[in-house]
C-alpha cells in the first residue's frame, strides 16, 4: 500500500513483515530487486532526489492500494505494510525528539517524505484498532515543525471518530493512551483556532478517557488531569 515513495534501504525489514505472514510466506522473496529493477524500467519507479528512495507513479500506487484489496494475500500485505511502519514512525519520532539539531533536521526531512505512506499506516491500523501512537507522535511532530495546525485538526478529528465507533468498555489501555493523547492536541488545536466550545469538548473526552485506564493508578490518573 505504498502511497508515494518506497525507502530501498528498508526494504530488508519491510521484506521480513512479508515473510512473517502466512499467506506470504511461500512467495519469492529473493527476487525483490529484480521486481524493482522490473518497475524502474517500465516508468512505475523512479528517481528521486533523496538517495535510497524512488518515487512511485500514481499508476503503480493505486494498483498496490486497490489491486488486492479482498484477497487473503491482500490483507496480509496491509498487515505487513502497516507493522512496517509502526517501526518507522517510531524511528521518526525518535529523530524529532532528539536533543541534537541534525537529527531532528533528518527527522523532518524523513517525516516529510514519508508522510502519505505513515496516513496509510496510520489508517490501516486503525481499521485493524491496533494502537497508532508511533504513527501518530511522527505526523504529529511534523505538523508542529511546520505550524499546521488545521491538519493536526483534521486528522485528529478523524481518527477521535473512527475510535469512538468502538465500544469504550472494551478499549485497551493502549488504545484509550491514544484516544488521550489525540483528544488532548485537539483540544489544544482548537484552542489555538479559537474554537472555544470544541476544544472544551475534546478536553472534557479526555478527562473521561482517563478515568476509565484499567492498569493505571490513581496518582498517575490526577497527574494526567
Amino acid at each position: 500500500p505504498f502511497t508515494s515513495v518506497v525507502n530501498l534501504n528498508l526494504l530488508a525489514q519491510y521484506t521480513a513483515q512479508i515473510k512473517a505472514q502466512p499467506a506470504l510466506a511461500n512467495l519469492p522473496h529473493d527476487r525483490w530487486p529484480e521486481v524493482v529493477g522490473q518497475a524502474v524500467s517500465w516508468g512505475l519507479l523512479g528517481g528521486h532526489e533523496v538517495k535510497g528512495y524512488v518515487r512511485m507513479q500514481p499508476t503503480l500506487a493505486y494498483f498496490l492500494r486497490h489491486g488486492t484489496t479482498d484477497t487473503e494475500q491482500g490483507a496480509a500485505v496491509r498487515t505487513a505494510f502497516r507493522l512496517h511502519y509502526d517501526q518507522v514512525g517510531a524511528s521518526i519520532n525518535q529523530l524529532l525528539q532528539s536533543k541534537q539539531p541534525q537529527e531532528r533536521q533528518l527527522g523532518f526531512l524523513l517525516a516529510h517524505l514519508e508522510y502519505e505512506n505513515l496516513m496509510t499506516g496510520l489508517f490501516l491500523q486503525l481499521e485493524a484498532r491496533q494502537p497508532i501512537l508511533s504513527f501518530y507522535q511522527a505526523l504529529d511532530g511534523y505538523w508542529e515543525t511546520t505550524k499546521d495546525v488545521a491538519r493536526g485538526i483534521e486528522v485528529g478529528s478523524q481518527i477521535m471518530a473512527l475510535i469512538q465507533t468502538e465500544s469504550m468498555s472494551v478499549l485497551s489501555d493502549a488504545r484509550r493512551f491514544d484516544l488521550l493523547r489525540v483528544s488532548g492536541d485537539l483540544g489544544d488545536r482548537l484552542m489555538a483556532q479559537m474554537h472555544y466550545p470544541k476544544a472544551a469538548a475534546a478536553h472534557e473526552n479526555a478527562l473521561v478517557v482517563i478515568d476509565g485506564f484499567r492498569e493505571v493508578s490513581q496518582e498517575q490518573k490526577a497527574s494526567w488531569k
